[in-house]
Order: C-alpha cells, then sequence, then structure tokens
C-alpha cells in the first residue's frame, strides 16, 4: 500500500518532467538565413492599403538581422528595399522583431522608408517561423499604421537548433 503514494507522485510529476526537457529557445538557434513571405493590408484610421513581400534575411547569433532584402507590394507599387533589425525572443519561442526599412534607389542610394514590428513563434522542429504584423512608423517616428499581415518565415539549409 505504500506503493501507491509513490506510484501517483510519479505519475503526477511526468508531465512537470517532460516540459522541463523541452527545447528552450534563444537567438543563436535562429542563426543563418530565411526566406519569408507576408500578406495583408496597412491599416491607417480604418483604411487598408493592400500589402505583400516575398525576400530573405539573415539573423545572427546576437538575434540582429544583419540584413534583409525584401520586395514589397504596397497598393499595386512594388518597391525593392532593404532592411536590419533585432530580435528578442523568449525561451518557449515567441518574440518580436523590430526592422529598420530603406528604400532602394538606382546608384545604390538609400532612402529611410519606415520601422516596423512584427510578432513570431518558432515551430517546434526549428524550421519555420509564424508571424504577425504590428506597426509601421515613418522615419520622423509618426505612425503608418498597423501592419495587417501574417508572414511565413522558412530557414533555408540545415537545423540550427540545439538538441537536434
Amino acid at each position: 500500500m505504500r506503493l501507491f503514494p509513490r506510484f501517483l507522485a510519479f505519475v503526477l510529476a511526468l508531465p512537470v518532467l517532460s516540459f522541463a526537457q523541452d527545447v528552450r529557445y534563444r537567438p543563436i538557434d535562429l542563426v543563418g538565413n530565411w526566406s519569408f513571405v507576408f500578406d495583408g493590408a496597412l491599416v491607417n484610421k480604418g483604411v487598408g492599403i493592400p500589402v505583400t513581400a516575398t525576400g530573405l534575411m539573415t539573423i545572427d547569433a546576437g538575434g540582429r538581422i544583419t540584413r534583409a532584402v525584401r520586395t514589397l507590394n504596397l497598393g499595386g507599387q512594388v518597391i525593392p528595399q532593404l532592411a536590419t533589425g533585432r530580435l528578442t525572443m523568449n525561451d518557449d519561442g515567441t518574440g518580436s522583431a523590430e526592422f529598420v526599412v530603406t528604400i532602394q534607389r538606382p546608384g545604390g542610394v538609400s532612402i529611410p522608408f519606415s520601422t516596423e514590428t512584427f510578432f513570431f513563434v518558432v515551430t517546434a522542429d526549428g524550421q519555420q517561423i509564424q508571424g504577425i504584423g504590428g506597426s509601421a512608423k515613418a522615419p520622423s517616428g509618426d505612425e503608418l499604421g498597423a501592419l495587417v499581415v501574417k508572414a511565413t518565415i522558412i530557414r533555408q539549409g540545415r537545423s540550427r537548433l540545439v538538441g537536434q
């Protein structure tokens, strides 16, 4: 009869033990090259402008987005852009990213375009990130609107998740 309380304690502890062994995410787990696509709208004062984008980005071990190249379609206008940024990630794989975006003009001239915020979660296998838009601000700091978009980001190449 004394075995039953021990058995019960063991069974009740199993979910805690298995949770303790789950992967804990760190920015270093996202090191590498990623492709992305997002679509939705830029909404300002209740008016939405269709927005889509596709591109590539590189993340370093410190959580910095060292280079992002994207082609943005904003209300039918196609705009080639570059960006850099930084991500903040929780150990459960959720987080946010902020990008400083520039428009690329002929001759390599960069013109400030926006600062954009996104929220994300890393999938369990570490090969994909699902995200949603947050806000977009002009270089002056003025609010451009809410980025009501859904983003899919896919790892290019091998997994770097610790423990895989």
